[in-house]
């Protein structure tokens, strides 16, 4: 969960690297902002590590206070 969190908004900088309305993720931050980069290895990581916590709770029976996921359509 700690490092889930990361793309959240804990890190460094308090941002959030993932944009829930476009579905956006980006790579990393430098000292002063996020990375401009939004590539497809973070969007893969941020929505495994979703799927995964997700899994993990439904197994528990803990519901964690996690965002839906959204359908984007081209």
């Amino acid at each position: 969960m700690r490092a889930f969190a990361w793309f959240m908004d804990e890190n460094g900088l308090s941002t959030p690297l993932v944009d829930r309305e476009t579905g956006a993720c980006r790579d990393g931050l430098h000292r002063d902002r996020q990375n401009e980069n939004s590539g497809g290895e973070s969007v893969v990581s941020y929505l495994l590590s979703l799927a995964e916590i997700r899994q993990l709770s439904r197994m528990s029976g803990d519901r964690p206070k996690l965002a839906p996921l959204r359908v984007l359509h081209a």
